[in-house]
């Protein structure tokens, strides 16, 4: 085999390795990076209710009071962790569509997207609301898996509540559907320094 055939043979084995780079890249990177709601980051201060929803649970987190701090109602305005809270709401302002899934509301218990009233049902509605009532996000959440490109993130499969079209996203959703996942575990927070005796009486 002579020089020539040999610079051929070379140039046609990196065009091989390029498209095989070029098709892996295909499959494992965004498609697009639009997000699910391009305008919620604009309204997200407005937001005072967060619903989330399953078939069996229901918790509700409403920002009342004069510090507009974050409560559950199911638990008697007890103080939610608002590290989960801020944890949920750039979580749902950073989805990033993936890709455009099903339409057929046959397939939508495959990917985890039916409505919450279907029978055996698991998926969950996250609903986030302004005071006024007006409902800003509608999602239903299905099923996810972690991402292909990114392993710090998931691929979520979610639909707008009232629409036919479900998404595969890129993001990360808190997993949290009960009142008792949102209670703030620190009771009080007192400067060790303060403390100069502590004193415990038993019922006896």
């Amino acid at each position: 085999m002579n020089v020539k055939n040999l610079s051929i043979l070379a140039i046609f084995t990196l065009a091989i390795v390029i498209t095989a780079i070029l098709l892996t890249q295909k499959e494992t990177i965004p498609t697009t990076a639009e997000k699910l709601f391009p305008d919620l980051e604009n309204v997200i201060n407005d937001v005072t209710e967060i619903n989330i929803n399953t078939q069996e649970k229901s918790t509700t987190l409403i920002r009342t009071g004069e510090n507009w701090q974050w409560q559950i109602k199911e638990k008697h305005l007890y103080p939610a962790s608002l590290d989960k809270v801020h944890k949920l709401l750039l979580g749902v302002i950073n989805l990033t569509v993936i890709e455009a899934k099903t339409s057929n509301p046959s397939r939508y218990a495959k990917i985890g997207v039916e409505d919450i009233s279907e029978e055996g049902a698991k998926s969950v509605l996250l609903t986030l609301k302004k005071a006024d009532g007006e409902i800003k996000v509608n999602l239903i959440i299905g099923n996810d898996r972690i991402a292909k490109s990114d392993s710090t993130r998931r691929e979520i499969y979610v639909r707008k509540q009232g629409e036919k079209q479900a998404w595969l996203t890129l993001g990360q959703l808190s997993s949290e559907n009960t009142p008792k996942d949102w209670l703030d575990q620190q009771i009080v927070n007192i400067d060790s320094n303060n403390i100069r005796q502590v004193s415990i009486t038993h019922p006896e």
